[in-house]
């Protein structure tokens, strides 16, 4: 859409993260939790929605 000088770009959609790429990013492994004092957490497979307007001005 523009609008004089502004360009503004709608999307939208959908992101998948397998179990790998979730546990890698968000897990925390025994041996992060002893040094850190948080709890292990193993991560799953995970669906991420989103929304977003990216604005140009020119």
């Amino acid at each position: 859409m523009q609008i004089g000088r502004l360009s503004l770009t709608p999307a939208l959609g959908v992101l998948y993260y397998d179990e790998n790429f979730s546990d890698y990013y968000y897990g925390i492994s025994e041996s992060e939790s002893r040094r850190s004092g948080l709890a292990s957490y193993s991560a799953q497979d995970a669906w991420v929605p989103y929304v977003s307007l990216t604005a140009k001005y020119r």
